[in-house]
């Protein structure tokens, strides 16, 4: 998968970035429909995204080869 910005992951998934946004944050939860795209555009699985907490979705993203980056979410080393 190409680098991603937040935007262009939320595109690709067919939800806003600020619903991008709370889900990285765990405010919301996505529906499963949401959940398996988002699976398979950041090549995770599903689960992460219904019942992962922020730091697993965070270190998937941006640790975990998926390439997706936003200069706005800096990352803890």
């Amino acid at each position: 998968m190409n680098k991603f910005k937040q935007k262009h992951l939320a595109e690709e998934a067919e939800i806003s970035g600020a619903f991008l946004s709370q889900l990285i944050n765990g405010a919301r939860r996505p529906s499963w429909q949401t959940a398996k795209k988002l699976a398979v555009i950041t090549s995770t699985k599903p689960e992460l995204w219904l019942d992962g907490n922020p730091d697993d979705i965070k270190s998937a993203l941006f640790h975990q080869n998926s390439g997706v980056i936003d200069e706005n979410f800096p990352v803890k080393n």
